[in-house]
């Protein structure tokens, strides 16, 4: 089967479509969550685009609606510990 012709992106072209930085990239190739790149020379790589399309979106999305609003309660607070501390005493008047 021929494989799909597409462009190669090099890492700043990834970046620009919202990938992760560099390290969380080459974490995430070494775990199999990522597509690899391809060796473009000595140093270089790229990763071909339709594999970077493909990842976005399958990504999970995100819903920013507001949460079912939860009744509210008194936050608990812990009981003061060790000695009670003196309350000021009110200046006596001559």
């Amino acid at each position: 089967m021929k494989e799909k012709q597409s462009r190669l992106l090099r890492f700043r072209e990834i970046r620009e479509r919202g990938c992760p930085s560099r390290a969380s990239v080459s974490r995430r190739v070494r775990d199999g969550s990522f597509p690899a790149p391809v060796q473009i020379g000595e140093h270089s790589i790229a990763w071909r685009e339709h594999e970077i399309e493909q990842w976005l979106a399958n990504r999970p999305r995100v819903s920013y609606a507001p949460a079912a609003a939860e009744p509210q309660s008194k936050p608990v607070v812990a009981p003061a510990r060790g000695r009670p501390r003196r309350q000021p005493q009110a200046a006596a008047t001559a």
